[in-house]
Formats: structure tokens, C-alpha cells, sequence
């Protein structure tokens, strides 16, 4: 599996407004709504800005088609199994709780752009997506780094997790009932 730090200075070095975080959270979105999302709609939209010239698109792009197809395999087995693309427990804390607000802001922009159909979830989905919504917003101002904040990022992963499991089965579900 791809890390973060990897993805992270690849896309940085291919001149991309998008980080690993985000991208990922994207990707996630985008395969909770189809269980076979297309790559070539996930690449564009991280490349969109960029000179197709640039010697580091390809490079991530092959670094990209490696993190679709492991995620694919993720959604592709009854749990989901997923690790979030955060920096490592090294990095400090408001920077870690930075790219899981951009990786839920990601997640949801997946979920629009796969055209989720939101009146088909149930009502801990729907709990879940307005969590991340908050989650995106998150306000680092007078945050404290102590046991106490490690705790409650490690909680915040752990719900990002769970909760992109609850969406992926109730809007796949409801997919495949149509």
C-alpha cells in the first residue's frame, strides 16, 4: 500500500493542487457511490491545471493507478479495510488534523462527483456525511497538543473509517437493488 509521504511529494512534485489526503478521500467518495469508479475521472480531475509536459505525470500517474487499484480491492471485499493517507503519528498534530480535514473534504466531493444518491441512505449515513462536513471544517485555533487531543484525532480516523464503511454499503446497496 501506498504511504503518504510517498503519494504526497510525488503529486507535490508534479505540480498538483491536490495532496494525498484529499486524493485519496476523493477516490473513496467516488467509490462508495460506483464500485468501479473510473480512474480517467479521478486522474483528470487531480491534473486538471497541469502542463501534460510535465516529466512527473506519468510517474504519478503509475503511483496513482497503484493506490485506484488497491483501493479498489479494499471495496471489492465484504470489510473495508481501509488505512486514511495522513501524515505518520511523527508529524504534529495540527498539521495530521489539516489532511483529515482535506481528506473528508475530499471524500465528500467524491461522493458529488459519483453523483451519490443521498435519499437512499439511511439515517447513520446521513449522520456520518454531515460528521465529515464538519470534520472539513475544522477549526485549529487555541488547539492544544496533549494525551487528551491525540485521543480524540486517533477517535476522528477511526470514525472517518467506519463511516466511509456505513456510506459505501448503504449507497452500493442501493445501487445494486435498481
Amino acid at each position: 500500500m501506498i504511504d503518504y509521504q510517498s503519494l504526497q511529494q510525488q503529486l507535490i512534485e508534479a505540480d498538483t493542487d491536490i495532496g494525498a489526503s484529499e486524493t485519496q478521500g476523493i477516490l473513496n467518495g467516488l467509490l462508495c457511490c460506483q464500485n468501479n469508479a473510473d480512474y480517467q475521472i479521478w486522474t483528470d480531475l487531480i491534473f486538471e491545471n497541469i502542463d501534460p509536459n510535465n516529466a512527473q505525470v506519468q510517474p504519478t500517474k503509475r503511483l496513482l493507478k497503484q493506490l485506484y487499484n488497491d483501493t479498489l480491492s479494499l471495496y471489492q471485499d465484504q470489510m473495508l479495510n481501509i488505512k486514511l493517507l495522513l501524515p505518520d503519528d511523527n508529524s504534529p498534530l495540527t498539521h495530521r488534523l489539516e489532511m483529515l480535514a482535506l481528506w473528508a473534504n475530499g471524500f465528500l466531493y467524491g461522493l458529488g462527483l459519483g453523483q451519490a444518491q443521498f435519499e437512499y441512505l439511511s439515517k447513520d449515513a446521513k449522520d456520518a456525511i454531515q460528521s465529515f462536513s464538519d470534520f472539513s471544517k475544522i477549526d485549529l485555533d487555541g488547539l492544544v497538543e496533549d494525551q487528551n487531543s491525540e485521543a480524540d484525532y486517533m477517535e476522528l480516523v477511526e470514525f472517518l473509517r467506519i463511516g466511509t464503511t456505513l456510506i459505501k454499503e448503504d449507497l452500493l446497496e442501493k445501487n445494486e437493488k435498481k
